[in-house]
């Protein structure tokens, strides 16, 4: 049984976040953000039980998601250098 499904059916079954995350394995955090998604969705838990896993992850895994920032590329080509630049003896982040 996937984490989701687990987290759901206590949810459903009326068990707090905190001994959720505990009982599961899964941060408090984690275990609210697919909580709020499944009060927000509407859907009752046999509704979402009858999804797959992948269905599940998508509805769940995907709700936050951004599209990557268009300044990541330029970002990531400076990796390199700037890794090169702090293997330099005396260079710290600070000073570079």
């Amino acid at each position: 049984m996937s984490k989701i499904r687990q987290i759901l059916r206590m949810y459903s079954q009326g068990r707090s976040k905190l001994s959720i995350s505990a009982q599961t394995g899964v941060s408090r955090n984690t275990a609210k953000k697919y909580l709020v998604a499944y009060d927000a969705s509407g859907f009752t838990f046999e509704e979402i039980n009858t999804l797959n896993d992948k269905e599940l992850e998508d509805f769940f895994g995907k709700s936050n998601e951004r599209a990557p920032d268009k300044r990541m590329p330029a970002l990531q080509r400076c990796f390199p250098q700037i890794d090169k630049e702090l293997k330099r003896v005396g260079m710290n982040r600070r000073i570079l």
